[in-house]
């Protein structure tokens, strides 16, 4: 099922407006959570490979950036992108034993500077964010673009994306990355609510149209994440 068509993106609008969106998404998530995202992850793990570089975008603590590493071994290389200043630290702890990854305290978007960042007082919260406007309680983080640290270092082949409602800016900033022939994967956690909450409301289908249009095949594993492939 393509979760970003039309009439999905409709009613989830109109679930939205009504009040009932959130309780939807939670029951899901409680009934079906761990299944699903189970589902996701040995689906995205299976298309690592040995010698491979990986770049972990919204890394948060190195969860996967410790399962790609260890799908790369030690020819491949992976990048942890987590710009979180305190989420950081915990990423770097623990990674410190794994000579093939590099973190880097850097968020991705579609231009190159400082973003207003959203920061939980736990540590590691995965719901922190990339603010673009001025709320309060946000601290400034550093980005650049997919393409810019590309063309300083070197073209994935896998990218995952977790970004908390980020990934239209994120995958604009990636444009001119996509058409390069050795990006073969792109592993992303699609956040319909925060893109919707921020003015995007069909932001799945942008992302998803940018994506293909750069020759990669979608593919929705359930209705929240999505795997890309050529």
């Amino acid at each position: 099922m393509n979760y970003s068509n039309s009439f999905l993106i409709r009613f989830r609008t109109i679930a939205r407006k009504t009040g009932i969106l959130r309780p939807l998404v939670r029951l899901y998530r409680a009934t079906f959570n761990k299944s699903y995202e189970e589902k996701f992850d040995a689906e995205m793990m299976s298309h690592i490979q040995l010698g491979e570089i990986v770049w972990d975008v919204g890394a948060n603590v190195g969860f996967f950036t410790q399962k790609f590493a260890k799908c790369v071994g030690p020819k491949g290389f992976v990048v942890a992108f987590e710009p979180s200043p305190k989420t950081f630290k915990l990423l770097q702890e623990n990674t410190s034993g794994l000579t093939n990854v590099n973190c880097q305290n850097l968020g991705l978007s579609n231009a190159e500077g400082q973003v207003n960042f959203s920061e939980s007082l736990s540590d590691g919260d995965p719901t922190n964010k990339i603010m673009l406007d001025n709320a309060s309680n946000t601290i400034k983080v550093g980005v650049t673009t997919g393409y810019i640290y590309s063309r300083a270092h070197s073209t994935p082949n896998a990218i995952k994306i977790d970004v908390e409602g980020f990934e239209i800016e994120v995958i604009a900033g990636m444009s001119k990355l996509l058409l390069d022939s050795n990006l073969k994967k792109i592993f992303v956690e699609v956040h319909f609510l925060e893109m919707a909450n921020r003015g995007f409301r069909n932001g799945s289908t942008e992302i998803i149209k940018t994506i293909g249009e750069a020759g990669f095949r979608i593919k929705w594993v359930d209705s929240s994440h999505f795997i890309a492939t050529r």
